[in-house]
């Protein structure tokens, strides 16, 4: 083949294309289609008043296996507002291999069948499937959607059990339409609403006026509310708090007696705590939350904490004279030594793995603070099973962090119990979090006649709550990671409710949003909201140095932090440097619109501290982070939010460049690519030109 100039200028016209086409695909990579969305806005009138769209699903959701189901749940208070009329609408499609005429789709609520139909949306087609709800199955409170699916791939029903082509997809364009009409003249026990509503997706519906910043009460009163949401709002809600904004008609306040015009005239012991409602101007409600010493004010917020409390406030406004429904967590550190703990201890129950062959589940275990692990330590795991399983090919395994530790196969039982011990691998000791996973492989013999029932509530293994983790002292500490933040742990699996809050001086809007959406999350994940006191000044006092989880919180340099020089990686020593530690190689340039979230062992006590700093241009980043899953990605003591919201961890020796994650090696490297092949395209046109010159004078 004859390789001209003309064909090399051609062949990199080609490349330079096909450079673009490339870069045209991963910019629209991230881009969803809208084949998917609601496509009942002609059958439902969205717009009209008092219709609260729910949106179920944040992403889309699968169902597979020939037959399986989920659950989703909401609240209703029926207290605050009644529900007219009811519409579920669900977005769905499912395999292409599913047989329609054999394969069903049911939705239940509460218990009560609401309608089946074939699942006969193959892909890539999807269907919209509008279904009227009774508003008599709905009750005050939890209420739960079941959608169970039986589908079928071939009319041979034994061949189904071993097909795992089947699957139905829900999509997150489904909603729950729900006709609401408030009732007029909220009172106090009314609360959380109409301040939070969990029906909404962004279920804070309200100002936070914090009246006085200088008062270390007040803003721990504050961050207690913030906490104790956990109780009222769904797990897989997002909330951002705004700290002293007119973004809603209604406001929570919280502040001194005196601030007060409705309650300073009140007579009442300065330990007793006051709560009261008033309407405002703007058609909305005003729940103010006041007392005029720490432990008064503490009162008006853990009152306001637990529904049951709340609904006996039909005074208004109402005195809290006793501290009440405190769930302060009472296990004690577990000791420096050997020690059982069984599963119920830590509040885990029995675990279920139901259903015919393989079944999963698992529970996640964290290290205690200060708590130095042995190596020998181990799971001791009791556990029964169906008495009609195959107990030859019927098996237990058990996965530590994704590595599987031990595999056992049923033994011959008249009880059908069995256990099997299984040691946490040396490297996995090392790690502050272990996540153990059950597997099982439930086998039974299958005849023709049997292949069409349901065995899922026939078949199962159970891991029961008396298995125990046999805790070994010895020599490897707890390492502070990012994985557990913002959680701190005094025992397996629960949380210090004491914890400190840190600010170096009257704290701003912003950084009080931060601290808000910190306690919420901690609660969250502590699963018990927290006992907070907050601390404001350039000094520590003894009292903070002596608390066990100790959050730092600010965007400015202190001389508090000079503490921590041995301690932290990134040490501040301004407003806006930091002194790295040595054997970190950080540019300075990561540290511009960024956010630093750090944690170390306390020098002072076996606790851990967080250190959140951050600069005026990174705060909405660093919000949004927080209430974001991306806080659940953690891994490293110490982790830097830019201006993208992209989370880098920070290694040992590790440098960081500029490229987005998202990019791939081939698209970021592509134009050295080109001219490189460009290159040695011009140095074989040369070998081949100088080999036949070669010939030639041969």
């Amino acid at each position: 083949m004859k390789i001209t100039a003309k064909s090399v200028v051609l062949f990199i016209i080609i490349l330079v294309n096909c450079n673009y086409s490339i870069s045209q695909i991963s910019n629209d990579s991230g881009k969803t289609s809208d084949s998917n969305q609601d496509t009942t806005s002609g059958s439902l009138n969205i717009n009209s008043a008092g219709l609260i769209s729910v949106k179920p699903f944040a992403n889309d959701f699968t169902i597979k296996n020939s037959s399986s189901s989920f659950i989703y749940g909401f609240n209703l208070d029926s207290v605050s507002y009644t529900i007219t009329k009811a519409t579920l609408v669900i977005n769905f499609q499912n395999s292409i291999v599913t047989i329609p005429q054999l394969s069903y789709f049911t939705v239940s609520l509460n218990g009560n069948i609401l309608s089946t139909r074939f699942a006969d949306s193959p892909q890539p087609q999807n269907s919209s499937w509008q279904i009227d709800i009774p508003t008599t199955y709905l009750k005050n409170g939890y209420n739960s959607f079941n959608f169970f699916c039986w589908l079928r791939s071939s009319v041979d029903p034994c061949i189904d059990f071993y097909n795992s082509q089947d699957w139905l997809k829900i999509f997150s364009s489904s909603g729950l339409y729900l006709n609401r009409t408030v009732k007029p003249n909220l009172e106090i026990f009314n609360y959380p609403f109409p301040y939070f509503d969990d029906l909404k997706n962004y279920p804070l519906n309200s100002n936070l006026i914090i009246k006085d910043k200088n008062s270390p009460s007040v803003i721990s009163a504050f961050l207690k509310l913030c906490s104790s949401l956990n109780n009222y709002i769904s797990y897989d809600k997002q909330i951002k708090f705004p700290v002293n904004k007119q973004l809603f008609t209604n406001n929570i306040n919280f502040g001194l007696k005196n601030d007060f015009p409705d309650l300073s005239s009140i007579q009442s012991e300065d330990s007793t705590g006051l709560i009261s409602v008033t309407s405002n101007d703007k058609g909305g409600y005003n729940l103010n939350i006041a007392g005029n010493s720490n432990s008064a004010i503490d009162k008006s917020v853990y009152a306001l904490s637990e529904k049951n409390t709340v609904n006996e406030m039909n005074v208004n406004p109402f005195a809290v004279t006793k501290m009440t429904n405190i769930q302060n967590v009472n296990l004690p550190v577990i000791p420096d030594e050997a020690a059982n703990i069984k599963f119920s201890d830590i509040g885990i129950r029995d675990i279920k793995l139901g259903g015919l062959f393989e079944s999963r589940s698992g529970i996640k275990i964290t290290k205690p603070v200060g708590y130095k692990i042995g190596f020998g330590t181990k799971l001791n795991i009791k556990f029964s099973y169906s008495g009609n399983l195959n107990k030859n090919s019927s098996m237990l395994s058990v996965l530590v962090n994704t590595k599987f530790v031990g595999s056992k196969n049923f033994g011959i039982s008249e009880k059908s119990i069995d256990s099997i011990s299984v040691f946490i691998p040396q490297e996995e000791l090392y790690k502050n979090s272990w996540q153990i996973e059950f597997l099982a492989y439930n086998d039974f013999d299958i005849t023709k006649e049997e292949c069409n029932k349901r065995f899922a509530d026939e078949i199962s293994t159970v891991i029961e709550d008396n298995s125990e983790f046999e805790l070994q002292s010895g020599t490897i500490d707890y390492s502070p990671s990012l994985s557990s933040f913002p959680m701190a742990l005094n025992s397996l699996n629960k949380s210090y409710t004491d914890v400190a809050f840190w600010f170096p001086s009257e704290p701003d809007d912003e950084l009080l949003s931060i601290a808000a959406s910190i306690s919420y999350q901690a609660a969250r994940k502590n699963g018990t909201y927290l006992n907070i006191k907050t601390y404001i000044g350039e000094t520590l006092t003894e009292e903070i140095k002596n608390s066990s989880v100790i959050f730092l919180i600010s965007g400015k340099y202190s001389d508090v932090y000079a503490n921590f020089r041995e301690n932290m990686i990134l040490n501040p020593i301004s407003d806006s440097q930091f002194s790295v530690k040595s054997g970190y190689n950080i540019p300075a340039t990561n540290l511009t619109k960024t956010s630093v979230l750090e944690v170390f062992n306390s020098p002072f006590t076996s606790g851990v501290i967080y250190s959140i700093f951050t600069e005026k241009s990174s705060v909405m980043n660093l919000i949004h982070f927080i209430n974001s899953e991306e806080i659940n990605n953690l891994e490293a003591p110490i982790s830097l939010i830019n201006d993208k919201n992209i989370t880098s961890t920070i290694n040992n020796s590790k440098i960081f460049t500029d490229f987005k994650e998202t990019d791939g090696f081939i698209i970021k490297y592509l134009r050295y690519i080109i001219f490189g092949i460009f290159f040695v395209v011009i140095f074989l046109i040369w070998y081949i030109n100088k080999l036949k010159k070669r010939k030639k004078s041969a």
